[in-house]
């Protein structure tokens, strides 16, 4: 740098000048959240999705990382999974790409019912849980509860059944099996 005055007098110095690069990267393709059915017969999904591509002003060769989740290709489990990536530039700039990958359970439970025979009490009345009538049901996620009725509406813990309720034989009651995720089969 040289300054002049008005007398033609110069005087000259040297000013080292730094560019510095302040401006993050950035994602071109950074997904919303992905919302995806369970797999059958699973309690989970392989969900695959492109990987973030990011961008800089001033690097062409970013290192992006996945810092969070489970890779592309891999078995989710029912529910939310956080996923992150961060790419970072020459200068130490970063950003993250953000987004969830979420797996509903759309399964239903497999409602299993076995006869039984009961006897009743002194007074002719008999108590049925649902677990006298479960003949193994499943769920791919597993079952969270089961209930009994007698007229396939109205649903209980458990049925007090009378006289009544057992003539004429047999008597049919109803099963109903809810998973976890409030999906219901009947039998």
């Amino acid at each position: 740098i040289t300054a002049t005055d008005a007398n033609g007098t110069t005087s000259s110095c040297e000013v080292r000048l730094t560019i510095i690069d302040d401006e993050n990267p950035y994602f071109q393709n950074c997904p919303d959240s992905l919302v995806v059915a369970n797999d059958p017969g699973i309690c989970g999904a392989f969900v695959n999705f492109s990987a973030p591509v990011a961008f800089d002003n001033c690097d062409d060769s970013l290192d992006v990382t996945q810092t969070m989740g489970l890779s592309p290709g891999s078995e989710f489990p029912v529910g939310t999974t956080f996923i992150q990536y961060e790419a970072v530039d020459d200068d130490g700039n970063s950003i993250f790409c953000e987004f969830e990958v979420i797996v509903r359970d759309l399964e239903a439970p497999t409602a299993v019912c076995q006869d039984v025979d009961v006897a009743v009490s002194a007074d002719c009345v008999v108590i049925i849980t649902p677990e006298d009538v479960d003949g193994g049901s499943t769920d791919n996620c597993g079952i969270d509860s089961f209930l009994i009725s007698i007229d396939g509406v109205n649903y209980f813990d458990s049925l007090v059944l009378d006289q009544e309720d057992l003539d004429p034989q047999p008597t049919n009651v109803y099963l109903k099996v809810i998973d976890s995720s409030g999906n219901e089969s009947i039998c």
